[in-house]
């Protein structure tokens, strides 16, 4: 699935003048959601929303609390 979105990106990519890097993310999160089925946090804006995400998920995965020192690690 994700090298036939390579294929598709590439030969769109290939097609034109230029694309901006906001069209490939848009592509990119749109492949994703729809196809993969991820789920599009619209929280997540920056780095420190990113890594507090990442954190939690990786808490309720292992149904353990990482200390500041553990996850700086």
């Amino acid at each position: 699935m994700l090298n036939k979105f390579k294929n598709s990106l590439s030969k769109y990519l290939n097609s034109t003048n230029g694309v901006s890097e906001q069209i490939i993310e848009e592509a990119l999160i749109f492949h994703l959601v729809n196809n993969l089925h991820y789920t599009y946090n619209e929280k997540i804006i920056t780095d420190s929303d990113l890594k507090l995400n990442f954190r939690e998920k990786i808490e309720k995965l292992n149904n353990y609390k990482l200390t500041d020192k553990e996850f700086e690690s």
